[in-house]
This record gives structure tokens, C-alpha cells and sequence, in this order.
């Protein structure tokens, strides 16, 4: 994958302007193994990404905070600060619920700032306790910092509220793995796996162990003791 640009469609199957419907893209379905040059727009200045409101209804900081947000996942140039930016206005003029909190901590997540960020997620837990962003990441954070148990506590939530969580319930399967609780590992991969059987994280995991580089055997062979 390229770093700026994880979405191999994109470049690889790229949308084309039809010439005879207005408003309308096609895509070209041959997978290009060299594909054409950036267009203006992905070449352009981070100006050129400036988003504006559709239709005759206003934007507030927090909906440009949240769709900046959403283009800082698949890692837009600068799409990231100025979310940050715009959500801690919105936020600061009292336009704040759970899911700017959520998006909030993400961001602050991913530029290092796992205090506030956890500050950000604990927020939007109190609006919404099952909120996914908030649990899934916070856990990660909990995890990372050596507080398992509390990270095992989240994604048990998570998954248990919603079993198509396949992220989240391949990292509760992992960390159940790694401490010893091969059967609860297994049969939430097996409850996954009835939601999103194609998943290749998923398959990979429970056939070979493996995930996201990492290996935890899931089916130890039991050696008979000799005498």
C-alpha cells in the first residue's frame, strides 16, 4: 500500500466524467497496473481540498470538523489539523456530543496525544455508552499502556452489542490469545466469522495464527506423556 493513499481503487480503477449524463462519474473496470498521473486535484496545493456545503444550507464548525475527520482516515493531505482545528472550536462553543468526541479523541489519538485523547473517548462513552469509534480505540490505548484488563473490558462490550465489530473482535481474540483463553479466542472468531466469513484478517487468524503480523497458536498440540 502507499502510506498517503491506502484505497488501491483510487488510482488503480479511477472515476471518469461521462460525456453524455451531467453530474455523473464512471469507473473503469481494467485494473490498471501503471495508472495514469495524479489529475490537477490529487496534484494540487492542500487549498485545493477545501471543502464547501452542498446546497443552500449552512455548516457549522462541527460538521466541517467531522467531514474533514472522515477524509483523515484513508490520510488526506492536511485534512487531519484542520480537523483537529475545527472540532476543538466546535467543541469549545458548546457544540459537542459523542460523536465529535469520538472523532476528537481519534484525532488526537493519531497524532500522539493519548491523554487527551482518552479524555475525548471517556466523554463520548458518558453520551453514548456503546459508542464504537470511542470503545474500539480506547481500548487500543488501554492495551498499549498495560491496562488489559480495562481493554478486554471494552471490546467484550463492543462485540457483545454488535458482533459485526470485526476489528474490535479480532483484537479481543488476540489479547484472549495471548493470556491463555484460547477457547474464548476461538469461538468469538467463530461468532465473527458468521458476520464477515471473507475477511482475510479474519481467516488468517483462524487458520495460521497469524495477526496483524503477530502469531498466537491457536491450536496447541497436546503431546502425550510417555512413561
Amino acid at each position: 500500500h502507499h502510506p498517503e493513499q491506502k484505497d488501491c481503487a483510487t488510482c488503480h480503477m479511477p472515476a471518469r466524467p461521462t460525456t453524455d449524463i451531467s453530474h455523473a462519474q464512471i469507473h473503469d473496470h481494467n485494473i490498471e497496473a501503471q495508472p495514469p498521473a495524479p489529475s490537477s486535484l490529487q496534484a494540487g496545493s492542500p487549498s485545493q481540498y477545501d471543502l464547501v456545503p452542498v446546497g443552500p444550507f449552512p455548516a457549522t464548525d462541527r460538521d466541517f470538523g467531522l467531514a474533514y475527520a472522515q477524509l483523515a482516515q484513508p490520510g488526506l493531505p492536511n485534512a487531519a489539523p484542520k480537523a483537529l482545528k475545527l472540532l476543538t472550536k466546535a467543541t469549545q462553543s458548546g457544540q459537542s456530543d459523542h460523536v465529535l468526541e469520538a472523532q476528537l479523541g481519534y484525532l488526537l489519538q493519531i497524532t500522539g496525544d493519548t491523554a487527551q485523547a482518552r479524555s475525548a473517548y471517556t466523554s463520548a462513552l458518558e453520551s453514548d455508552p456503546y459508542d464504537p469509534t470511542a470503545l474500539a480505540n480506547l481500548a487500543v490505548i488501554d492495551a498499549a499502556s498495560g491496562h488489559v484488563p480495562e481493554a478486554i473490558h471494552l471490546l467484550d462490550r463492543l462485540t457483545h452489542d454488535d458482533p459485526s465489530q470485526t476489528a474490535a473482535g479480532l483484537n479481543l481474540a488476540f489479547i484472549d490469545c495471548r493470556i491463555g483463553r484460547v477457547k474464548q479466542a476461538i469461538a468469538l472468531l467463530d461468532q465473527l466469522a458468521i458476520f464477515n466469513p471473507d475477511d482475510p484478517q479474519l481467516r488468517a487468524f483462524q487458520h495460521r495464527g497469524i495477526y496483524a503480523g503477530q502469531f498466537c497458536n491457536l491450536h496447541p498440540i497436546v503431546q502425550a506423556s510417555t512413561r
